[in-house]
């Protein structure tokens, strides 16, 4: 009588072998959504680091933002900018509001 014995071992290294890539595709949609998610909310680093402006009496955007060093850049771009940061209506500004104005200026 002849026995024949079947190895499974084939069959378990198949299984190991999904389960490592299951494992690595799991891993890497959910550390890829992280980073995708991450560089969205980064695309905004240059507004999320700011330095506050108390605006004084006779200030308006654009006297703040000729302040701004760099003569490089349009006043009215900066002006701009502002107003994105700060989520503003208008260009108007009272004494004692404050303002961030985005961390890619700095004050003079």
């Amino acid at each position: 009588m002849v026995v024949i014995i079947h190895s499974n071992k084939k069959r378990i290294k198949f299984n190991i072998v999904k389960f490592l890539l299951s494992a690595f595709l799991i891993f890497s949609c959910v550390f890829g959504t992280m980073t995708v998610l991450n560089k969205d909310n980064s695309a905004l680093s240059a507004y999320e680091q700011c330095e506050t402006v108390t605006v004084l009496s006779g200030d308006t955007l654009w006297s703040i933002a000729q302040e701004i060093e760099g003569g490089k850049t349009d006043t009215r771009v900066i002006v701009n900018d502002i107003i994105k940061q700060n989520k503003l209506n208008s260009s108007e500004v009272y004494a004692g509001q404050t303002l961030e104005i985005p961390a890619k200026y700095t004050l003079k």
